[in-house]
């Protein structure tokens, strides 16, 4: 995965060859395929990982599942949509988890910020974990700081879950 070329691509990116290792997006079409549930919210998830040996061990994700209304969307320009309910973090921690508590949205392209998808309020050098996305800046120590303790993760995914009733529950 990359940093380089997501600069107006956000929303859309390679959406003829999907790939889970590349880089990919179809959230242009993300408010569209929620629309296709009946229930009033829908739940998504975020995770990063690193990939050891190509094989994706759960100790190696951070992240977590949550739940959002259904009149949220996934390509907000601000980072008003705070009403969303945090179903599972993985692994399970205490801490603050650093990816806040508001569906992700798109910086204005005129931000000095290097986020180009985030779930952070404060979007700035040394404050933007909960970046799904970055602008790629040479020389930096970090691409797409999810958490502290994954500030570099080889990859970011960020899933809808389709469909009527949640598919994952706590008990």
């Amino acid at each position: 995965m990359s940093t380089r070329g997501w600069e107006g691509h956000v929303t859309l990116r390679n959406a003829d060859s999907p790939n889970l290792s590349k880089d990919y997006s179809i959230l242009k079409y993300a408010d569209a395929i929620r629309d296709t549930g009946t229930e009033g919210y829908f739940e998504y998830r975020i995770e990063a990982d690193d990939i050891g040996k190509g094989i994706l061990r759960v100790s190696e994700k951070w992240g977590g599942i949550w739940r959002a209304p259904n009149n949220y969307t996934f390509t907000a320009r601000n980072a008003s949509q705070q009403g969303i309910e945090l179903v599972e973090r993985f692994p399970p921690r205490r801490d603050n988890d650093n990816i806040d508590m508001r569906m992700p949205w798109i910086p204005p392209p005129t931000d000095t910020s290097p986020a180009l998808l985030t779930s952070s309020e404060r979007r700035y050098e040394y404050d933007w974990w909960g970046t799904i996305i970055s602008k790629h800046r040479p020389n930096s120590y970090y691409t797409n700081p999810i958490h502290p303790y994954r500030p570099n993760p080889a990859r970011i995914l960020y899933w809808m879950r389709e469909g009527r009733a949640p598919i994952y529950s706590k008990s």
